[in-house]
């Protein structure tokens, strides 16, 4: 790849306005010089920078005789609802690449290496903005090819509450699903759930949880509101459905639910 005329031209302008007034203003040439040699090699070495299909397409990122550490990719997607995002990393020769998979903005969501005959995947629900992919090689090491597939499958969720905050309840009835979701942790305040339902009669009642994404990492807290008493504590994952039973008496109880580390996913919740 090949470096455009202009920036050239810009580089060697910069070069020779340091070069008249270096010894005024006491600035290396030096480091000058590998300042814009660090610049030259970034876009040299960029072979892929732009948008990548929001639907499962992959895009492939390949070259020769790349320079270690090297930026080799970056990928770029923006959703505007809550949406499941599943990425995808596949590696075709036996040469490492590393993947990172960004929030704009600089936090790190995943890391997702691609090597010969293998294949690497983040999944997680996410709040609505701009994410990226930065592709590199290793830090370390010799000159190598790189063949590389990326792809991003974003499903937007639906849900009855987007608009909730975290001091914001809703209510569970009887044979009623609700649908939500609590996003991955990324920058920001933790996102959690609370749901208020009323026990009518002393007995058992079941809590059916099913998974509207890949997986569901979450912790449920139910709670007695008239006596504050921790009920029961249920840490779960699952990709499916989970039924919990309960036996209770009479009241008002609340149902929190928090992600466990920087799990989260999209669920509904129904009363049997």
């Amino acid at each position: 790849m090949e470096i455009g005329k202009n920036k050239l031209m810009i580089a060697l302008m910069l070069v020779f306005s340091v070069q008249v007034s270096h010894a005024e203003a006491g600035i290396n040439l030096g480091d000058i010089f590998w300042g814009i040699a660090e610049v030259l090699t970034e876009e040299k070495c960029l072979l892929v920078n732009g948008n990548i299909a929001q639907n499962g397409t992959p895009t492939r990122i390949a070259g020769h005789n790349v320079s270690p550490n090297s930026l080799v990719g970056k990928l770029r997607f923006e959703f505007l609802q809550p949406s499941e995002v599943i990425v995808t990393v596949k590696g075709y020769i036996p040469y490492m690449v590393h993947n990172y998979v960004y929030q704009n903005g600089g936090q790190e969501l995943a890391y997702l290496p691609s090597y010969k005959d293998t294949e690497n995947t983040f999944a997680a629900v996410l709040p609505p903005g701009k994410y990226y992919i930065e592709s590199t090689t290793s830090k370390t090491g010799y000159s190598s090819d790189v063949n590389t597939e990326i792809s991003v499958n974003v499903k937007p969720i639906e849900a009855d509450s987007w608009y909730n905050q975290d001091d914001e309840f809703q209510f569970l009835y009887v044979n009623k699903p609700v649908q939500d979701y609590i996003p991955f942790y990324t920058k920001g305040k933790k996102v959690n759930r609370a749901y208020v339902f009323d026990m009518t009669y002393d007995g058992d009642i079941t809590l059916e949880a099913v998974s509207n994404s890949k997986s569901c990492d979450l912790i449920f807290y139910l709670i007695s509101v008239e006596t504050r008493e921790l009920i029961e504590k249920w840490d779960v994952i699952f990709n499916d459905s989970q039924r919990k039973v309960f036996h209770i008496t009479k009241g008002r109880y609340l149902l929190f639910v928090e992600p466990q580390y920087k799990g989260g996913g999209a669920y509904s919740l129904t009363l049997r």
